[in-house]
């Protein structure tokens, strides 16, 4: 029970440690997200700086667009200024057009008047229109200087303008994309922000869960331990009582002692009676003449004798009546075992009682026998001298030690319920009585005699059970830690012959007890015996699927030298890993457990199997050889050579039992045992 507290107490351990490893892995989580919110913060702020990037980008452009609007005022006010030198031109260009033709008059009018004013006239008209063709040539000059000009303004305009507009729409376009990849980034920031909302929300739900489980766990605590503390109080009630038993039984075997004592004090007189009657029968014929008188006692003593079968006839009746009542006890203890699991203390508490009992009607005969042997000392020295009488009060002493030890008898066989072990219809209580020491005694005998017991028991498998956890001697270790030995080994075995109907409250038990032993053997596994209880416990009770396959396999690997082990691993429904089971024999040097699984599943053909063997033979030999080499001391090397001698034994029987046909490999284990008797008698 304490194992099972403490089993108990590690399991909730465990789970409080998983709720707080659970909550680092969250606290961890909550960190990375945070870690993202950090990396989603630094974006926003550089997509801010590209933002404002843009705006400034923006502002730019705005002041590039009022500059090409500027430049565009400046190109039609000098296409304005164009226009009028153009008029101006024109203007002079038709003034000279009506000079020339006012001068060709005025040379018409010459060649037909040809006077001196005239010349005069010419030469200031001559003189005007140079100076008209100078002013003219210049306005054409500056006109076209104006025009290289404006041209080239013109096209540096149209060339910045191109250049602008192509920035402008690849800003437009990367623009677009940083907008979308800010939105998106958004988006993302958003999503992120409500799963870190939902995240903190489930995260916060768990904590108040690991809370409200740490406090539930706290109380289950609290409650284990007044458990214990109860169940400890109730073992020390126990072995209080258990110590006042055993005084008891001590006074009980005193009081048997000086039982002894007194029948052989009895014996003692009888014998000194003989001698006497020895000395009566020479002395018969001086009392003959007192034979009428012994004659009358005689009848007396018929009388008391009748009386005496009148007492016995009532102690027969007292008999029945303890018998019935030891039936209705029975029948009692039957409705008890329904609710077994609640009463057994006091059912031991009841035994005690019944054995106390027991104790005190043997008591009671002790001093009726006493009173008896009284009343015989003062009968044989009322009737001392009187040989008839004397004789007859033989008779009586033989009679009543016979009765008395029937009586003992019946009251010994009372106390061993052997009468109810050997009856055809067996209870589960009187089975349970049976002493475990004599199941490997009946199961020598032979003839399926504890076969028999387990089968007309109503429920074996309950019985079983409780024969190996309720022990009629504790075999305590500590922490009541239940022992299973090689009786309990004998007594699975014959239940798993039966295959016997498990009902789910006896698979409940099994299950604690197969827990039990699992942390018993997880400390003991050189010692095969538990493990191999264990595993008939899974196999007998339906408990291999609550278990792990991996590590049931490696148990089988500490009882492969039980030849149950065999039949017990396809039982178990591991007979898929029998090819890697029996590799791992092999690996660990166990080649007769590893033959007899090879044989038993037909795994390979004869050669591998006597492969196997030689092997054996060969490590064995080596080891002989090399401790025979490394000591002078002929004990230690008869030893080594009785060790291998055992371990060719062990060969030979593994042939035998497996049917292993090979002649070769028989006459060398003969030739090598008849080699190692040689050198022991060297």
């Amino acid at each position: 029970m304490k194992i099972m507290k403490k089993s108990m107490l590690r399991l909730v351990e465990e789970s409080i440690g998983e709720c707080e490893r659970q909550r680092s892995v969250e606290e961890q989580k909550l960190n990375s997200i945070e870690r993202d919110i950090e990396d989603c913060y630094k974006e926003i702020l550089n997509k801010k700086k590209q933002a404002s990037y843009v705006k400034r980008f923006n502002q730019y452009y705005k002041k590039m667009q009022n500059k090409i609007a500027e430049g565009v005022k400046d190109f039609a006010a000098k296409e304005a200024q164009v226009c009028l030198l153009e008029d101006l031109i024109k203007k002079h260009t038709d003034e000279l057009k009506k000079n020339k033709i006012e001068l060709r008059k005025v040379m018409d009018r010459n060649d037909k008047d040809g006077g001196g004013k005239k010349e005069e006239e010419l030469e200031t008209l001559s003189r005007k229109i140079d100076e008209c063709s100078k002013e003219i040539k210049t306005k054409k000059e500056e006109l076209d200087a104006t025009k290289m000009f404006i041209s080239g303004k013109v096209e540096e305009l149209y060339s910045e303008r191109s250049k602008l507009q192509k920035v402008m729409s690849k800003r437009k376009t990367d623009q677009c994309a940083q907008m979308k990849d800010f939105e998106s980034t958004k988006k993302q920031v958003e999503g992120r922000e409500k799963e870190l909302e939902s995240k903190q929300e489930e995260f916060e739900g768990r904590v108040r869960e690991f809370e409200s489980k740490k406090k539930y766990f706290k109380s289950q605590v609290k409650k284990l331990r007044s458990k214990e503390k109860l169940i400890e109080r109730r073992v020390n009630e126990l072995e209080s009582e258990k110590n006042h038993f055993e005084s008891q039984v001590e006074e009980f075997e005193s009081k048997e002692k000086l039982f002894e004592r007194r029948v052989h004090d009895l014996k003692l007189f009888k014998i000194h009676f003989e001698s006497q009657l020895m000395e009566l029968k020479s002395k018969e014929k001086q009392f003959e003449g007192r034979m009428k008188e012994l004659e009358s006692k005689e009848k007396h003593f018929e009388v008391r004798l009748k009386e005496f079968e009148l007492k016995e006839r009532h102690f027969e009746g007292r008999m029945r009546e303890v018998k019935s009542k030891e039936e209705d006890f029975e029948s009692r203890v039957r409705e008890f075992e329904s609710k077994e699991q609640q009463f057994k203390g006091r059912v031991r508490e009841f035994e005690v009682k019944r054995l106390e009992l027991q104790l005190k009607e043997l008591k009671s005969k002790g001093n009726k026998f006493e009173g008896q042997v009284r009343d015989l000392e003062s009968m044989q020295n009322n009737f001392d001298g009187q040989l008839k009488e004397l004789e007859l009060r033989d008779n009586e002493y033989e009679a009543l030690i016979k009765s008395f030890e029937e009586e003992l008898e019946s009251v010994t066989l009372t106390l061993y319920v052997s009468d109810d072990q050997l009856s055809p219809t067996i209870d589960g209580r009187s089975f349970r009585l049976f002493p475990i020491e004599e199941f490997d005694e009946l199961e020598s005998d032979g003839n399926g005699v504890l076969v028999n017991l387990l089968a007309s028991s109503s429920d074996p498998s309950k019985d079983v059970l409780d024969i190996i956890q309720y022990p009629l001697i504790p075999q305590c270790k500590g922490d009541n830690v239940v022992i299973i030995d090689e009786c309990h080994i004998v007594l699975l075995e014959k239940l798993m012959r039966i295959s016997p109907h498990v009902k789910p409250h006896v698979r409940e038990e099994a299950m604690k007890l197969a827990l039990n032993l699992k942390a018993y053997i997880g400390e003991n596994t050189e010692n095969s015996v538990p493990v191999l209880g264990f595993l008939l416990l899974l196999s007998i009770y339906g408990l291999v699927s609550s278990f792990d396959e991996d590590e049931v396999l490696k148990l089988f690997g500490f009882i492969a030298q039980h030849k149950i082990a065999v039949e017990l691993f396809g039982t178990m429904g591991l007979a898929h890993k029998i090819s890697d089971f029996v590799q791992n024999l092999i690996r660990k040097q166990q080649h007769i457990e590893a033959v007899r699984f090879i044989c038993a599943y037909s795994m390979a053909n004869k050669n591998q199997s006597v492969d196997l063997l030689r092997e054996h033979m060969q490590n064995s030999k080596v080891i002989s050889e090399r401790s025979c080499k490394t000591t002078n001391s002929s004990e230690i090397k008869d030893k080594a050579i009785d060790h291998e001698i055992a371990s060719l034994e062990t060969v030979l029987r593994c042939i035998s039992d497996n049917n292993i046909d090979s002649a070769d490999l028989l006459d060398v284990i003969q030739g090598r045992i008849l080699e190692l008797n040689r050198e022991k008698g060297k």
